[in-house]
């Protein structure tokens, strides 16, 4: 819990794109699938703060990929 409210008060402060309420719920999922999309969304926000929007299409293509498994 105190990570989760932890991660809320950074995603505050960052811009939509960095879907940080989005990282939160895939986090709370025990699914190993959830655990790749915390972790590719976690990549993701790291690649915008760099700004290297190359790599961060192939991330999106991943998490759009995982998440369409999801469902």
């Amino acid at each position: 819990e105190e990570v989760c409210d932890d991660i809320r008060a950074l995603g505050r402060y960052l811009p939509v794109e960095y879907r940080a309420d989005r990282i939160l719920e895939v986090a709370g999922q025990t699914t190993e699938v959830g655990r790749r999309l915390a972790q590719l969304y976690v990549e993701r926000c790291y690649k915008l703060a760099r700004e290297e929007y190359l790599e961060l299409k192939a991330l999106d293509q991943e998490i759009e990929a995982l998440e369409s498994t999801e469902e």
